[in-house]
């Protein structure tokens, strides 16, 4: 029998005592029993919490953990990052997507993460030409979390363009415009848009604004003062919330 006895767990309605859960070969569980008895030969721990969700990853970029960041005194910065990531996003092959991403996915399955939300964005060869299946590297990340046996959401994101500023678009699902990108918000030079989520019921969207005034030469010869636009403060990460005038859902 696949057991384990928590002395306390935190379940749907909070947190309960002397919990008995067991799983199946899949790891499903099937069984979750408050105020159990311990079974002999069962483990048993003092607290059990719920899998983390890792809700924003780029997983071929775990091939570069490392190799970016210097100690000390180093010229390295988000722009020396991003300049050996495009190298490796213009090299990576679909069977090292796989490989690096059931690396990156086991690593989190060891560290208590169960689920990830998979910001898929390298989708061409190397050299920059489609490939025959053009869901090819999408596909490899999704076995490689099957292999794994992590939960998935894949997310594919296009980039437009590269250059001063990043950008959130978004596309439709069905009729004549479907999949067509139409650009909805776009950050202050030098930033990066991401993570965005909405709130349940449609009509609330967090997102977040990273690294603004990145390319900046000196605090007083900013790119931009994002989000205070006050002299001399200098610009920030932060989180945005968006809403409709009308109160109405986000899209529609």
């Amino acid at each position: 029998m696949n057991a384990l006895f928590a002395r306390h767990a935190l379940l749907a309605n909070g947190w309960q005592a002397d919990v008995l859960l067991e799983w199946d070969v899949r790891g499903d569980l099937t069984k979750v029993a408050p105020e159990a008895s311990p079974p002999l030969g069962v483990a048993r721990v003092d607290y059990v919490v719920p899998g983390m969700i890792n809700l924003h990853s780029h997983s071929f970029q775990r091939a570069i953990a490392g190799l970016t960041e210097r100690a000390g005194e180093s010229p390295d910065s988000f722009w020396t990052w991003r300049d050996l990531m495009y190298r490796v996003a213009n090299r990576i092959t679909p069977e090292q997507m796989e490989a690096v991403a059931a690396q990156l996915y086991a690593e989190c399955l060891r560290h208590g993460y169960t689920a990830v939300c998979e910001f898929h964005y390298v989708q061409r060869a190397p050299g920059g030409h489609e490939y025959g299946n053009p869901a090819e590297t999408a596909q490899r990340v999704a076995q490689a979390a099957r292999e794994s046996g992590i939960g998935v959401t894949m997310l594919p994101v296009m980039y437009a363009y590269a250059g001063f500023n990043d950008a959130l678009y978004v596309l439709d699902t069905e009729g004549p415009g479907r999949a067509l990108p139409k650009l909805f918000y776009s950050p202050p030079r030098g930033s990066e848009c991401s993570s965005p989520c909405f709130t349940p019921d449609g009509r609330t969207l967090f997102l977040s604004v990273q690294h603004p005034g990145e390319d900046s030469e000196t605090l007083d010869a900013v790119t931009t003062r994002w989000p205070d636009f006050r002299e001399g403060v200098p610009p920030r990460p932060s989180v945005i919330v968006i809403r409709r005038t009308d109160g109405g859902h986000i899209g529609t």
